[in-house]
C-alpha cells in the first residue's frame, strides 16, 4: 500500500455476493458494524489496488451487514472482489481499547529479545489460525513469529516496541 493509506485501516473484507444487483456480504474482523455504516465512502484493496468506492446502500439482514457501491452491479463483480480488504479513515474507527491494537500499527515496530532490537516487523500476515508477524533480522533474512502470548510479550505502540519471549524465532 502507498504511504496514503496509512491513514486508514483495514476493518472488514468482501465475503461474497447476496442477490443479483450486487449487494456484498462483508465480515468485520472487530465483530462490529457501526464504523462501516457511518461511512458514505470505503476503500478496496484488490491485488495491491485501491480503488475508492461510494456505498449507495447499507442493509442490516440477520445480524449481517450488505453493502451496495456505486458501480458494483453484478454478482459477477462482487465475486471478482472477494476476498478483498475494506477499508476506513482511521479518524472514522474506534479508538482501541486499553491492550488492544491496530494490526497496521505493528508494522515498523522493533523486535526485541533480552533488550536488545533483533529485527522489524515488516507485515503481519492475517489467514493463518494465529495471525504472523513477519520480521526481517538484523541479517536481512525475514522469520514469521505466531502472535501467541507465549512467544510475544509487551507490546508498546507507542514505543514502536514489540518484546520477544522466544529467542529461537531468531536463529
Amino acid at each position: 500500500m502507498n504511504k496514503d493509506s496509512a491513514d486508514w485501516l483495514v476493518v472488514a473484507c468482501i465475503r461474497k455476493p447476496h442477490g443479483v444487483k450486487g449487494l456484498i456480504k462483508i465480515h468485520s474482523f472487530s465483530g462490529s458494524f457501526d464504523h462501516i455504516e457511518a461511512a458514505n465512502e470505503v476503500r478496496i484493496s484488490v491485488n495491491d489496488r485501491i480503488r475508492t468506492f461510494s456505498i449507495e446502500n447499507k442493509v442490516t439482514m440477520g445480524g449481517e451487514l450488505l453493502l451496495k457501491l456505486e458501480g458494483i452491479d453484478t454478482p459477477e463483480a462482487v465475486k471478482a472482489m472477494a476476498g478483498a480488504d475494506i477499508l476506513l479513515p482511521r479518524a472514522a474507527v474506534a479508538p482501541c481499547e486499553e491492550g488492544e491494537f491496530f494490526i497496521a500499527d505493528l508494522v515498523g515496530c522493533e523486535l526485541f529479545f533480552e533488550g536488545e532490537a533483533r529485527g522489524r516487523v515488516r507485515s503481519v500476515v492475517t489467514n493463518a489460525p494465529e495471525d504472523l508477524l513477519e520480521v526481517e533480522k538484523a541479517d536481512g533474512t525475514r522469520t514469521l513469529i505466531p502472535m501467541m502470548k507465549q512467544f510475544v510479550g509487551e507490546i508498546s505502540i507507542e514505543e514502536n516496541r514489540i518484546e520477544l519471549l522466544e529467542g529461537w524465532f531468531l536463529e
